[in-house]
């Protein structure tokens, strides 16, 4: 046994005691796929074009396959690839004022969570879905960069936030026929309160 060993080491009954330090992860994610992971490659270009976002699942040598989100300049130079998380999922959107990416973890229960990317590659937090969903279809953000939408089998989610608080401000609830079938979200480039939705040969406009 080492001295360098976590068992050599003496902390004494106050540090035995002392709580957990906070900024410190009780889980280090390793990476690992999310069950409902679809598999497909989807990028997402930074509102000024200056950058673009790509997640793919990629092999890592001597590891298991994860999803990455990888960061290129409009060059197609690397820049930044994201730290692991388990149960990333590949629906992908960069908020136009260039802060955060947007995207999906699956987590255990099948909890579901919204979880931003800084451009570095970092996690910035996120927040929990209110129950556990099947399939998050899609996430985009409002052109002011003020809402964000989250696509779901059954409905429309207008998620907003206030001083890192996120709250639930709407929800489109969506037809019957519709939960069946995939729809595209798309919102007005500048008109930040409207928002279409597309299904084969039929094109809804919502205004908040």
């Amino acid at each position: 046994m080492g001295w360098g060993r976590a068992e050599t080491q003496f902390r004494g009954l106050r540090a035995k005691n002392a709580p957990r330090d906070p900024t410190l992860p009780e889980k280090v994610d390793e990476g690992i796929l999310s069950l409902s992971d679809d598999g497909k490659v989807r990028l997402h270009w930074r509102a000024n074009g200056e950058c673009l976002a790509l997640t793919r699942i990629e092999e890592i040598p001597g590891k298991n396959a994860r999803r990455v989100v990888r960061v290129y300049t409009r060059d197609g130079k690397i820049e930044s690839f994201s730290e692991p998380i388990d149960g990333l999922e590949g629906v992908l959107s960069w908020r136009p004022s260039g802060q955060w990416i947007a995207t999906v973890q699956r987590k255990e229960n099948n909890e579901t969570e919204i979880v931003f990317l800084e451009r570095n590659g970092l996690r910035h937090g996120g927040f929990p879905l209110r129950k556990p969903w099947n399939k998050v279809r899609e996430v985009a953000w409002n052109s002011d960069s003020s809402i964000l939408a989250v696509s779901l089998d059954d409905r429309i989610q207008l998620w907003t936030v206030s001083n890192y608080d996120w709250q639930l401000k709407q929800e489109i609830p969506l037809s019957d026929s519709d939960k069946t079938q995939d729809y595209d979200l798309v919102w007005h480039p500048e008109k930040p309160f409207v928002i279409f939705t597309r299904l084969p040969g039929i094109i809804s406009r919502f205004v908040f």
